[in-house]
């Protein structure tokens, strides 16, 4: 079998075209993915990627890469080969995820899923991200979906990257033109705008309750800026979060994913967190001793449909 580690960490570093964003994203430290790197490159005797800014692959990188990318269709093709062939107990698999991504997420992987594995029984839950370790542990969840991974669950679990999801703020244009910033037009959630948000601090921020993903992660921005918002109103979720937001109400945090489902009337204007738009992404995580074939194969498969979706 590939080995799904290494190829995640080179895939990450190809994608972000940076060791420390590649880390970051991982969720490890600088040091560790360039020791893997260069341990990599000693032991197949190439060099793999430039170390210049941006990274890019060198010709033997590109070509490592593409057989990386080669092998897991192939490993994908074998599990759905061997799928077909009826065994004495049909297999399952538990998918859990939250709200949004049972909305806009588990819609799109599972269909895909079904017809590379038709004889596997599939079980969707949707949870809130305070279960995850619950659901995982008792064996109730094979695979839990979340859109913040805490660094204290990295060496608890196995995970995977399946999309990546920034994270950015959205605010209604009017809301923004009555407090004097210069909003040209109302741009996307591909294209935000950069700003810096220390100037934002006394504005109010919709946030979600503490135990959420959104909330913790909205803490996490706040801490990193030095910000201290002077007035937030809590909200129950993102979509109603959003209607506040497009009734002038203020300014929240969103991942691009949990925009989909959502169809604002209100312009609304995008900002980027800056180097915090990467602490969310689209993880599927799993117990270390539940790394099996099949799971492997539905994070490959949800992978290659959510890269597509969201592109």
């Amino acid at each position: 079998m590939i080995n799904r580690d290494r190829s995640k960490y080179l895939q990450a570093i190809a994608e972000h075209q940076s060791i420390s964003k590649a880390a970051e994203a991982l969720y490890m430290s600088q040091p560790s993915l360039s020791r893997f790197l260069k341990n990599l490159e000693k032991e197949l005797g190439v060099k793999l990627f430039e170390r210049t800014i941006p990274m890019h692959p060198t010709q033997a990188g590109e070509k490592y890469l593409e057989y990386v990318r080669r092998f897991q269709l192939l490993e994908d093709e074998m599990m759905a080969e061997l799928a077909k062939i009826t065994p004495a107990a049909t297999p399952t698999l538990s998918v859990s995820a939250l709200t949004f991504l049972c909305t806009y997420a588990v819609p799109k992987i599972i269909p895909a899923f079904a017809r590379e594995f038709p004889n596997v029984d599939i079980h969707i839950k949707e949870l809130k991200a305070n279960m995850l370790t619950s659901t995982l542990n008792s064996g109730e969840t094979d695979v839990f979906l979340t859109n913040l991974l805490q660094p204290y669950l990295r060496d608890k679990y196995s995970y995977q990257i399946l999309s990546q999801d920034p994270i950015m703020l959205v605010a209604a244009k009017s809301y923004l033109e009555e407090r004097g910033y210069a909003v040209n037009q109302v741009n996307s959630p591909m294209s935000p705008y950069n700003i810096d948000l220390k100037t934002l601090e006394h504005e109010t921020f919709i946030v979600l309750h503490p135990w959420q993903n959104m909330r913790v992660a909205a803490e996490k921005i706040f801490h990193h800026y030095g910000m201290a918002p002077t007035k937030t109103i809590e909200a129950p979720s993102l979509s109603s979060a959003v209607s506040l937001v497009s009734s002038n109400k203020g300014i929240t945090f969103v991942c691009r994913s949990s925009l989909y489902p959502i169809r604002p009337v209100t312009p609304l204007v995008y900002l980027s967190a800056g180097r915090m738009s990467d602490i969310t992404a689209i993880f599927a995580v799993y117990k270390h001793d539940n790394d099996t074939p099949l799971i492997r194969s539905f994070c490959t498969r949800a992978s290659s449909v959510l890269k597509s979706a969201m592109n």
